[in-house]
C-alpha cells in the first residue's frame, strides 16, 4: 500500500472496536454509516479505509467509489495499515 500526500485514515470498524485501539490520526465511521457518513469529505481527497480484516474496508471501498470518491485504498486490516504508516 502506497501512502501519499497525507490520506484521511478511516476505520471502518465498530465504535467499541475502535475504542479499543486504533493507528494514529485514524476517524471512526462505522461501516453502517459510511454511506451517509462520508458526505462531509471532498471526492477527490486522498482516502484508506480499514477494519479488522479487510472485508469491510473492501465493501466500504466500493460503496465510497459509487459515490464519485475516486482516491480511495483499501488498506485492509488495522495491522496492516499500523505497519505501513
Amino acid at each position: 500500500m502506497k501512502l501519499q500526500n497525507k490520506p484521511v485514515l478511516i476505520d471502518v470498524r465498530t465504535r467499541s472496536e475502535f475504542a479499543a485501539g486504533s493507528v494514529a490520526d485514524a476517524i471512526n465511521i462505522p461501516f453502517s454509516t459510511i454511506n451517509t457518513a462520508i458526505d462531509t469529505f471532498d471526492k477527490k481527497t486522498n482516502i484508506v479505509v480499514f477494519c479488522k480484516s479487510g472485508f469491510r474496508s473492501k465493501i466500504a471501498k466500493l460503496i465510497l467509489q459509487s459515490k464519485g470518491y475516486t482516491n480511495v485504498i483499501n488498506g485492509g486490516s488495522l495491522e496492516q495499515v499500523s505497519a505501513t504508516i
